[in-house]
């Protein structure tokens, strides 16, 4: 599968929390989406996050990470990986918007995702 190159960039600051939209994933069904967020958060911090739920740890590109899902946040299915910087931590996201009826696999998609934007990420 294929991600989309970059499109469009938005970005926004919500919380402390950089966030950048990049496109979509063009293979996927219309509604889903490909994020990235930048934030000051460690990844400790992402952790007792009490928006988000289901962690459990995985790795990217050799780094230490963690998979989990927020709760609410108006998204069917979505599911984030996080992994600590220098800085505090980066997030990515393939998430299906509630209106979409059909499913892929979020999680792996958001694997390689997350492969392809670490690559590119300040550490």
């Amino acid at each position: 599968m294929q991600f989309a190159r970059r499109v469009t960039e938005r970005c926004d600051f919500l919380a402390g929390v950089r966030s950048c939209d990049w496109g979509t994933v063009p293979t996927a069904p219309a509604g889903y989406g490909g994020y990235v967020y930048s934030t000051r958060y460690s990844l400790d911090e992402v952790r007792r996050m009490p928006n988000f739920t289901d962690f459990s740890d995985t790795v990217v590109d050799g780094r230490r990470a963690v998979k989990y899902t927020p709760v609410g946040k108006g998204f069917v299915e979505r599911c984030d990986i996080a992994w600590g910087t220098s800085f505090g931590s980066i997030w990515v996201t393939i998430a299906r918007s509630s209106s979409v009826s059909g499913a892929i696999d979020n999680c792996g998609l958001v694997e390689k995702w997350a492969r392809l934007v670490y690559r590119n990420a300040p550490k």
